[in-house]
């Protein structure tokens, strides 16, 4: 390798900046998911997140499912000391969502783990239509891109789409493609997202470039 053509350290890009650069598609490199759970969980998380002691557990319980599913870990959107947890599932028409609230890591342990071995649209009668939402990275512990780039975006939707649901997760990978989301109740997710494909996406008014450019693996 000829390293002097290289640039120096402090002035490489970020690879998800040198991917837009060079206008790498994302498509097929998304997750392909039956069940997305999303549990509030206090920063600071590991590399993986999913070694949190909160989640370890039940991340544990969850990978032996038969069915497709993702544990993320998300920064507390609610006050007071118990844990929300929110269950996306895939229908035929989209994700529903299932919500609960735990008091520790051992009840949530046991919830995941009787999610985990529940067949796909057997859970409970509580399932409710899911309101636009969206799930963007932003775990810079576990890499840089999403750390700057997600919760830059996250921060801007926050001020400018106050009628969606957001939530700060952990990584969804494809951190070159940053910042990423994933987008519910439809569960497509997307990359190289900024607030303008944010507002399609939440208004169902993507486009045909978006599509084509921004757009990773369907998670249905």
């Amino acid at each position: 390798m000829l390293s002097d053509l290289l640039p120096i350290a402090p002035e490489a890009p970020l690879c998800s900046d040198f991917s837009r650069e060079l206008a790498v598609k994302p498509a097929g490199t998304g997750l392909s998911l039956d069940r997305v759970i999303v549990v509030e969980t206090p920063l600071p998380w590991p590399k993986p997140a999913l070694k949190h002691p909160l989640l370890q557990s039940g991340a544990q319980a969850l990978a032996g499912s038969p069915v497709r599913s993702r544990l993320f870990a998300a920064e507390p959107w609610t006050e007071g000391a118990d844990l929300h947890v929110e269950l996306f599932e895939r229908r035929p028409t989209g994700f529903v969502r299932h919500r609960w609230t735990v008091a520790d890591g051992h009840e949530l342990t046991e919830l995941v783990g009787w999610i985990a071995s529940t067949p796909l649209g057997q859970l409970d009668a509580s399932a409710e239509e899911v309101p636009p939402t969206l799930l963007v990275c932003t775990q810079g512990s576990h890499d840089e891109c999403c750390g700057l780039h997600g919760e830059r975006l996250a921060a801007e939707l926050e001020e400018k789409l106050g009628d969606v649901e957001l939530r700060r997760v952990s990584h969804t990978g494809g951190h070159r493609f940053a910042p990423t989301l994933l987008a519910l109740p439809g569960g497509r997710m997307w990359a190289y997202a900024d607030v303008a494909l944010a507002t399609r996406v939440a208004r169902g008014a993507e486009t045909e470039t978006d599509l084509r450019h921004r757009s990773e693996e369907h998670t249905s």
